[in-house]
C-alpha cells in the first residue's frame, strides 16, 4: 500500500514537472521519468514477492518451493529504498531549489516517499517471521519449551 502511494506520488510529480514551462525545471524531466519507471519495476517486484509469500507459505518443517523468492524481500526492500525513495528525496529537493519554491505536487512526492521509506525501513527491522509461528500464533521457540 505505501509503496502504491509513493509510486502515484512520483507520477503526480514528473506530471507537474513535465507539463511545466520553466525551463530551470526541464532538465530534470528525463531523470524523473527514469526513477520513476526505476520505481514502478520496484513496486511491481515487491508486489509479487508479498503475493508469493502470502500465497505459498509452505508448511511447517518443509518450505515451498517459491520460498527462497518470498526470504528475498528483505532485499527488495532496501533496493526499493536507495533505487526509488531516495532519488525521488534528491531530485524534488533539487527541482523546489532551483525553482524557488515548493509546490503542492513537491509535498505531496516527499511526504509519499518519506512514509514509504520509514515503513520499509520498519519492515527491514521488524524481527519476526511468520514462517516461524504456529497456527496459534507461538513462537517455535516458546512452543517448544518444557514447562
Amino acid at each position: 500500500m505505501t509503496t502504491a502511494a509513493s509510486l502515484s506520488g512520483d507520477w503526480f510529480y514528473y506530471v507537474s514537472i513535465r507539463n511545466s514551462t520553466d525551463p530551470v525545471v526541464k532538465k530534470y524531466d528525463i531523470w524523473l521519468f527514469i526513477f520513476f519507471i526505476v520505481a514502478a519495476t520496484m513496486s511491481a517486484l515487491t508486489f509479487v514477492t508479498l503475493i508469493i509469500k502470502g500465497c505459498c507459505p509452505g508448511t511447517k518443517g518443509k518450505p515451498s518451493m517459491f520460498s527462497c523468492l518470498a526470504q528475498k524481500l528483505n532485499q527488495v526492500l532496501v533496493l526499493e529504498i536507495f533505487l526509488a525513495d531516495i532519488p525521488q528525496f534528491v531530485l524534488t529537493s533539487l527541482i523546489s531549489v532551483a525553482k524557488g519554491t515548493l509546490t503542492s505536487q513537491a509535498v505531496f512526492n516527499i511526504v509519499t516517499s518519506a512514509y514509504n521509506f520509514l515503513y520499509d525501513v520498519l519492515d527491514i527491522c521488524d524481527p519476526r517471521d511468520e514462517e516461524d509461528e504456529d497456527e496459534n500464533g507461538n513462537d517455535d521457540v516458546e512452543s517448544t519449551k518444557v514447562q
